[in-house]
């Protein structure tokens, strides 16, 4: 980042030009988060990273997250999925089911429209401080905003300690870069007594999000593994009938429902 002088102001933010990554022709952006939570003096921990690779012409997007923790299982720290968009299609790998399957239809839609807006991620208060003068950050010129625990008493996590630095272009509204850190998170009065009680309650988390390579020469390919998936439309399948004899399970089992190549079964208890 290059540094700027001049002080700051509380600015009026255009929500709207806020979220326009999608009208960039191309990016890649990297988003990490980092938990830790303290059970009576025993502290564990989470890792998410989240990183995208976006052109418009043509119009694909590859994205590739991690998610380990020590509270998973030792057989299993680390989960992995590769994921391509294309065509309306997502082609999805994990590290657990090491084979490429494929989803399109309205489950698709609503899916990548939540994975390639990596810019929500991001929360902005309309009371965020402005510096009044641009810095460079990852290229762009862009306006640095800062906040803390006192522009989010009206969120639904309460937070002992927060900051937040977030960068957002001069031209074009979109978030280049972001770091936040928070102590103390609880749940509100109004969530305290939910089904998310313990759910959403850490001793620290920190998070950055970078986006670069902006309106770049970014080439991505889908992998010829990938394009020999059979399409499935996720809703319009749940109901298909189990064709398969190769997959071998109880039989006091009763099939749920049905997609692609997953089953749900139901399993009387003995």
């Amino acid at each position: 980042v290059s540094p700027a002088g001049g002080g700051v102001e509380i600015a009026s933010i255009d929500q709207s030009r806020v979220w326009e990554s999608a009208s960039l022709s191309s990016y890649r952006s990297e988003f990490q988060m980092e938990i830790w939570f303290d059970d009576d003096g025993d502290e564990s921990s989470m890792k998410y990273f989240n990183a995208i690779e976006s052109t418009s012409q043509p119009k694909i997007h590859y994205i590739y997250s991690t998610n380990e923790s020590d509270l998973f299982s030792e057989e299993i720290p680390k989960m992995e999925t590769e994921m391509y968009v294309v065509d309306g299609v997502i082609y999805s790998k994990s590290s657990l089911f090491d084979q490429w399957t494929a989803f399109a239809g309205d489950f698709a839609e609503i899916f990548s429209d939540i994975l390639l807006n990596p810019q929500d991620y991001v929360l902005l208060p309309e009371n965020a401080q402005r510096k009044t003068t641009p810095e460079t950050v990852n290229g762009v010129s862009a306006w640095h905003y800062t906040y803390d625990e006192t522009s989010l008493e009206n969120d639904l996590i309460k937070y002992e300690k927060f900051s937040a630095d977030v960068w957002i272009a001069v031209e074009g509204g979109f978030i280049v870069k972001s770091e936040t850190y928070a102590e103390g998170g609880n749940l509100s009065e109004d969530l305290s007594n939910s089904m998310f009680t313990g759910m959403l309650e850490y001793s620290r988390v920190r998070t950055t999000f970078n986006m670069t390579d902006i309106n770049s020469d970014i080439l991505i390919t889908l992998p010829e593994e990938a394009a020999q998936a059979e399409v499935s439309d996720f809703f319009g399948d749940l109901d298909s009938e189990w064709t398969r004899d190769d997959v071998p399970f109880p039989e006091d089992a009763e099939i749920d429902c049905s997609f692609s190549d997953v089953i749900y079964l139901k399993i009387s208890s003995s």
